[in-house]
């Protein structure tokens, strides 16, 4: 019976992502980030709606949210909240992090945090807090968001199109899903390697 349940569940709750595909793509990338945008990829790849509603709305929910963070940045009360200890800390982490490996660079800062895990909410309110020019901040962003939008929705489309050709010559789903699941974990491997790599190692806490 619970499976039942949750089989239907999924099925209504894909139903509804398939007849609101822009919708769901614009929420994905305000809230629910790059798994499910790559989840809507992965539907579009299996000829549930057109992938430039995926990549296009995404790219606009990721967008206003970025510049929300930023934005919540130059406000005077989280200047405040920086003199806490857990939040003076964690600025200091992402002030190591773009000193040492972007250097600087205001675009790798932004693409570097989008696929590395914890570190893109406050690294958007770090740049607020810097008061980096808003107008240069809209512009890189907008860059960093549109190369990560591609590499995100590729990954998902491709995915798609790999189960659809691996179950089109093995008629079988378990094996086909196997393949799907090997390669979600690779790329949730690598996201994980980078953040131990870059961040872990200054501060356990982010």
């Amino acid at each position: 019976m619970a499976i039942e349940t949750i089989s239907w569940l999924f099925k209504t709750f894909i139903e509804i992502i398939t007849a609101n595909p822009i919708h769901a793509s614009f929420l994905g990338g305000l809230f629910a980030g790059e798994e499910f945008t790559m989840f809507l990829a992965f539907l579009s790849a299996r000829g549930a709606f057109d992938i430039w509603i995926v990549f296009v709305f995404s790219f606009i929910g990721v967008l206003i949210m970025d510049f929300l963070f930023y934005f919540l940045g130059r406000l005077k009360i989280t200047h405040k909240l920086m003199e806490y200890r857990f939040f003076s800390k964690s600025y200091n982490v992402i002030n190591s992090f773009v000193s040492k490996i972007t250097k600087e660079n205001r675009v790798l800062i932004l693409l570097y945090t989008k696929f590395i895990v914890g570190t893109r909410i406050i690294t958007l309110i770090y740049l607020g807090v810097k008061k980096i020019d808003y107008r240069n901040f809209i512009l890189v962003d907008i860059l960093a968001t549109f190369i990560w939008a591609i590499v995100v929705v590729s990954i998902g489309y491709l995915i798609g199109k790999g189960y659809t050709i691996l179950f089109d010559i093995f008629k079988n789903t378990q094996i086909t899903l196997t393949f799907v699941f090997f390669i979600i974990f690779i790329y949730f491997a690598f996201r994980k390697w980078l953040k131990i790599k870059f961040i872990r190692r200054q501060n356990p806490l982010i």
